[in-house]
């Protein structure tokens, strides 16, 4: 204990109790369990800390994969802007085979699945709320798109920005929902499952809509 800084031995003694309290182990202490709701507390300082450092590092490998990737700056033409404000499909459909352009489309919506998690729990002060949050994720795919268009390393397509919506959507939703849990293992569960019967039920409508009303 004198040799290592007092609050990280504590935040591991405390991790193991509450892992404990997550395993139903029967003879945790009081102390544990009030442990184990202070931790699920959106609070909790360390973890917002923690979500901060994820959702930077996220953030900046999606603006590599919009900008950098798949040699962009080789395909860049730059004496034309590419501008789509035309919604003519939704580009998700159920794969009758797996291909490079259906696992595209599908990243399209589950990269950004990734920050309806980081930005509440990131700064649950501002973006606890689902509209807060999606408004200034909306914000953020456009200026996005929109710099994609100026540099000519990409296009400001508002189906991309409809797919990524409805990405973080899911996201928020199964986040919300794995939170309702009561403990962090049943969480993940919750969370993995909405994440998973979210995005096939918007293939489906997906395909619906561009089959029948489109």
């Amino acid at each position: 204990c004198f040799l290592v800084d007092r609050d990280y031995f504590c935040l591991v003694e405390h991790i193991f109790v509450y892992l404990f309290v997550c395993l139903n182990i029967k003879g945790c202490s009081a102390e544990a369990l009030v442990l184990r709701s202070t931790l699920h507390m959106p609070n909790n300082k360390k973890a917002v800390s923690l979500f901060r450092v994820l959702f930077i590092i996220y953030s900046l490998l999606i603006i590599f994969f919009m900008f950098i990737s798949f040699h962009r700056t080789d395909m860049a033409d730059f004496n034309t802007y590419r501008l789509s404000l035309e919604i003519n499909s939704i580009p998700l459909w159920m794969p009758k085979k797996i291909s490079m352009l259906w696992i595209f489309s599908i990243g399209n919506v589950l990269a950004f699945a990734s920050f309806g998690v980081l930005l509440p729990e990131s700064f649950p002060q501002l973006f606890r709320s689902y509209w807060r949050s999606a408004a200034a994720f909306f914000a953020a795919i456009i200026f996005l798109e929109f710099m994609q268009m100026v540099t000519v390393l990409g296009s400001f397509d508002v189906e991309d920005i409809l797919v990524n919506f409805l990405g973080f959507t899911i996201g928020f939703t199964a986040w919300r929902q794995g939170r309702k849990a009561d403990n962090f293992f049943k969480s993940i569960l919750i969370f993995i499952a909405c994440i998973f019967l979210m995005t096939i039920a918007l293939l489906f409508c997906a395909e619906f809509i561009n089959k029948f009303l489109l």
